[in-house]
């Protein structure tokens, strides 16, 4: 009887290799034969050295308005501050190494590894644990051992132990089926890294059993919970200053209040200006599990899956604050209050894929994944108003109790489609070949009414068409009910917020040319990536980037590799500031108030008079009261000035 062999090449596996030096490497491991030749012993070393420059001068609309920029937010730019253009970011040596022992049936695999940045040992200005990650980190990576058993004729694998473990069809945009293992975006940084590197062996149980010729069905069970490490705060490519490692607080003002990169910046500033960083509430290890089946017709094969996982990525909550001016019992000061990272559980997926040979030898594959739980980020601004007792949208009462905890995050139905075409084009432009990978998705979340998600560059209290408050027992109307937040300045409604649909496509284009000169293989590349519409914690509509760089391939075993890639695209948004109805004059504010809502004259709330300038975009250089500029204005993209050089030297045996 013949065998048909299911679990063809993944896409994600091929977008490895045509990202990755060591695609066209043959082993040139240490092995070892024993046990009468049943056995064997492979050993693999890669050892590496990669340079990383920055390449463009900052953006000052992803800087703070205190530290010199255009951005109403602190809270991003400290990796964008700790570099100049021209700087080298990380000068990194790294070694890898597999092992893997094989005797019949049973076999062990090991990874681990060891790097150090020479860069960041000078870099006072990292928070300790960054740099101490940075200056030297060593892991091991996978380990697990594997076993293959015949049940009535039919192959069952087995793996225990920290593995990856890739299901679906998805390759480079995130959101599909393939959520198994989080990733270590620090460790996708290092120049010289492959993509393979970037994912994070996760202990579990993995099992694989054929059930007819043509299908076979695999499940998993996790046995520890683990989450994406995102860039430790203050390195280059770090994006927020609150959650990453290291980061202590949530600096509000609106960009305006002083943190930890300003000049002058002292402890009183942090107290007053602050929402100080409450512990993380980690996901528990149990409940992560999952299933696939495969089905080989013709020759198409057919995916379904189903899992239930906790959220790999932080979302952010909050807790009430405690009144401190009788005056104003609705006002809490931000020392007081507290903002926390949080992981919901029992997320579940069900999806269905599909595999199959296209015309004119086009490679197709695709598949669908929905979530009918999927947590959604509320606007972290709006989740700060409200702990702070201010009007807010982010579905909370203006006025909670002290210590009352703010849930961030909305569990919405979420919808993914991914598509992707693989092309290989033999002797084209004097090459021996030329490949082509083509990915677009298209997403769909089920947002609810009256609340305002996330979306990168908000940083202004939302629009509200009307509201009342009472303020001292003065009834108070403001057409948009935050007059002492952000100067009065709002986000215009439904500027920049996520959206219900978004999409977006990748490319990526190789070319392999032979023996070059002195045995030399060159295979230059192009990558492409277009967030092309919508918001959502899978795409940034405008965001673009694109990536050219080339890899030398010497005697099979030396590969050199240089590369440039430039961000671009996304969009600016500007506040508008608006005047209030607001009468009468209240007591003085605390200093955490002050600092936390960004706006009161002297130290009161006072009216405002002939001057204030109605809703609106400025009509001149500032816009009263307090001297807001019209040029005060923030980048979606947080990338958006992060281009750079990259090189690196890599010799594998």
């Amino acid at each position: 009887m013949t065998h048909r062999v299911l679990g063809r090449p993944r896409p994600l596996a091929l977008a490895v290799a045509l990202l990755s030096s060591s695609f066209i490497l043959p082993s040139h491991a240490a092995r070892f034969d024993f046990a009468e030749g049943e056995g064997t012993f492979v050993f693999d070393t890669t050892l590496s050295v990669g340079t990383l420059i920055r390449a463009e001068d900052r953006d000052p609309r992803i800087v703070g308005i205190v530290n010199g920029g255009t951005s109403r937010s602190v809270n991003e730019d400290s990796g964008n501050l700790n570099y100049e253009k021209g700087e080298v970011v990380s000068t990194v040596l790294k070694a890898s190494h597999d092992m893997d022992i094989s005797y019949g049936r049973t076999g062990l695999f090991v990874r681990f590894g060891y790097a150090a940045d020479l860069a960041a040992q000078d870099k006072e200005e990292l928070p300790l644990s960054a740099r101490k990650r940075l200056e030297f980190d060593s892991q091991v990576f996978d380990w697990y051992l594997r076993h293959s058993f015949d049940i009535a004729g039919r192959r069952l694998n087995v793996r225990v132990g920290s593995q990856v473990v890739s299901w679906g069809e998805g390759a480079l945009i995130q959101g599909g089926i393939n959520t198994i293992n989080p990733i270590d975006l620090q460790r996708l940084r290092v120049p010289g890294s492959e993509l393979k590197e970037a994912f994070i062996p996760v202990p579990m149980v993995w099992a694989s059993q054929q059930i007819t010729d043509d299908i076979t069905l695999e499940a998993f069970y996790q046995l520890k919970w683990e989450h994406f490490e995102i860039d430790p705060m203050g390195t280059f490519f770090s994006t927020t200053d609150v959650f990453s490692n290291g980061g202590e607080e949530a600096f509000t003002g609106f960009g305006r209040t002083p943190d930890r990169n300003s000049p002058g910046f002292s402890p009183e500033d942090a107290q007053a200006g602050a929402v100080p960083r409450g512990p993380d509430r980690d996901a528990k290890d149990s409940g992560q599990f999952g299933a696939a089946l495969r089905w080989l017709v013709g020759d198409t094969e057919l995916g379904f899956y189903g899992m239930n996982y906790h959220s790999r990525l932080p979302l952010a909550s909050t807790v009430a604050g405690t009144p401190t001016n009788a005056a104003l019992p609705f006002l809490r000061d931000a020392n007081t209050a507290s903002v926390f990272a949080e992981y919901p559980e029992d997320i579940q997926l069900f999806g269905i894929s599909f595999n199959t040979p296209g015309p004119f030898g086009i490679a197709l594959s695709g598949e669908y994944s929905y979530r009918p739980n999927l947590p959604v980020q509320i606007s972290t601004t709006e989740l700060t108003l409200a702990a702070l007792g201010l009007p807010n949208q982010a579905g909370a009462p203006n006025n909670p109790d002290p210590g009352t905890e703010i849930r961030g995050y909305r569990s919405v139905e979420a919808h993914q489609f991914q598509i992707l075409a693989i092309k290989a084009i033999p002797n084209i432009l004097g090459a021996t070949q030329a490949i082509a990978l083509f990915e677009a998705a298209a997403f769909y979340q089920d947002l609810p009414d009256g609340i305002l998600f996330n979306g990168p560059g908000v940083y202004l209290p939302g629009a509200q068409t009307d509201g009342q408050v009472s303020v001292a027992g003065v009834p108070t109307t403001f057409q948009y009910p935050n007059p002492i937040v952000a100067n009065g300045s709002v986000q215009p409604e439904g500027e920049g917020y996520a959206t219900k649909e978004s999409y977006g496509i990748r490319l990526i284009g190789r070319l392999e040319y032979a023996d070059v000169f002195a045995g030399v293989n060159l295979l230059p590349r192009i990558v492409y990536a277009s967030d092309i519409k919508g918001v959502s914690q899978f795409f940034n509509e405008g965001a673009q980037s694109i990536s050219v760089g080339v890899n030398a391939i010497y005697n099979q075993v030396w590969s050199a590799d240089f590369s440039y890639t430039n961000f671009f695209g996304g969009r600016v948004l500007k506040g508008t500031d608006c005047q209030s109805s607001l009468t009468g004059t209240v007591g003085p504010l605390s200093t955490g108030v002050l600092q936390a809502v960004g706006n009161v004259v002297n130290g009161v709330i006072t009216p405002q008079t002939q001057g204030d300038l109605a809703c609106g975009a400025p009509a001149g250089p500032t816009a009263l009261p307090n001297g807001q500029s019209r040029n005060f204005e923030s980048h979606t993209n947080p990338n958006i000035d992060r281009d750079f050089f990259a090189a690196s030297l890599s010799y594998s045996f």
